[in-house]
């Protein structure tokens, strides 16, 4: 097995120069690391369960693996696989406040880490595909409706959800708050 580097979007790359350019190089660096956590969770997940990852490509709001023969796997194989980026992330955020609790790390850097694997975890775990919460619920389902009709399902209830996002990011504009963040994951 050897090491494939990831495919990087360009608009990821933009956003990249973009927060350096803006001075925001900490924030932007905890965040890619953050993202490559997530990932590498999957591709480590991916492998233990004996799946060779053919191509990952990193995207603004996370990633995408390739593996072969994944949807023959059965549902168990596929629901650990997405559990694990949202749980690298779940412990990099708890290492994270155990180091400033311990006084080994400083209140500022912490937030960062724990604001970006917050938000990774938060996304992520929304039950809308093809997020790693819509591929859990897909795994579920499919134990009971079979991968087709369990997909369509996953599918179905990823359309409700991101019409939910829209209606709450005009609701909390509407109260004066900015919410294009929650359009702007609604249309992603």
């Amino acid at each position: 097995m050897r090491l494939r580097l990831p495919r990087v979007h360009p608009l990821l790359i933009a956003l990249i120069a973009l927060g350096i350019g803006l001075g925001q190089a900490t924030q932007t660096a905890v965040y890619v690391v953050s993202l490559l956590l997530h990932e590498a969770a999957h591709a480590a997940a991916a492998r233990a369960l004996g799946y060779e990852m053919e191509r990952v490509e990193l995207y603004p709001f996370g990633g995408r693996a390739d593996i072969p023969g994944i949807e023959l796997s059965g549902a168990l194989g596929e629901a650990v696989i997405a559990a694990a980026g949202p749980l690298a992330n779940l412990v990099a955020l708890a290492a994270a406040t155990a180091l400033w609790r311990l006084g080994f790390a400083d209140a500022g850097r912490v937030r960062m880490i724990v604001d970006a694997n917050l938000a990774m975890l938060a996304v992520n775990l929304l039950p809308a595909f093809p997020l790693d919460g819509g591929r859990i619920v897909r795994a579920a389902l499919s134990r009971r409706l079979g991968f087709s009709r369990a997909s369509a399902a996953a599918l179905q209830m990823t359309g409700l959800i991101c019409l939910l996002l829209l209606a709450a990011a005009g609701v909390v504009q509407l109260l004066g708050f900015p919410g294009w963040q929650l359009a702007v994951l609604s249309v992603v």
